[in-house]
């Protein structure tokens, strides 16, 4: 009879040898915004979801954000930071096939994917929303990373 330890190697289809390490490759990334951004706002927005929704932060002033690749039988995890210029700069080790529709996806989920040049005018024409964008430091909406996710990270209710 095979050990437990060996009997679910083999249901999970995990070698029956030793593990072995591959060193990780970490790719930079840069997303630049088109208009007013803020990511320590987008952050603090994801904060207050359960853990996978809005990632956690390694550093001080980054978000993490991991996520199953749309498309791909993959996953990928990002993490993002805010330079002073505004430019979105990043890290992943997210192999090279992953990496394009990994940051794509990053990019919509702060919805970097849009232009958001426009979107100050909003706020000088209604002084409810230029109030708000003030306040909140011109929050995008922080959207979840795909549809599965979305319904993945809701709780059903009875009513």
């Amino acid at each position: 009879m095979a050990s437990p330890t060996r009997a679910i190697r083999g249901l999970y289809g995990r070698p029956e040898g030793p593990t072995v390490a591959y060193p990780a490759v970490v790719t930079a990334i840069e997303i630049v915004p088109r208009g007013p951004f803020s990511l320590a706002a987008a952050r603090d927005f994801a904060g207050g979801f359960p853990a996978g929704i809005g990632g956690g932060g390694v550093g001080a002033g980054s978000i993490t954000l991991a996520f199953p690749v749309e498309g791909r039988d993959a996953s990928a995890a990002i993490e993002l930071w805010q330079d002073g210029d505004g430019v979105v700069r990043g890290r992943t080790d997210a192999p090279t096939d992953l990496l394009e529709p990994a940051t794509r996806q990053a990019a919509r989920s702060l919805s970097l994917d849009h232009d958001g040049t426009a979107w100050p005018a909003v706020g000088e024409r209604d002084p409810i929303v230029g109030r708000l964008q003030h306040e909140h430091d011109y929050l995008r909406p922080v959207c979840f990373y795909s549809a599965y996710e979305a319904v993945t990270s809701t709780r059903p209710t009875r009513p």
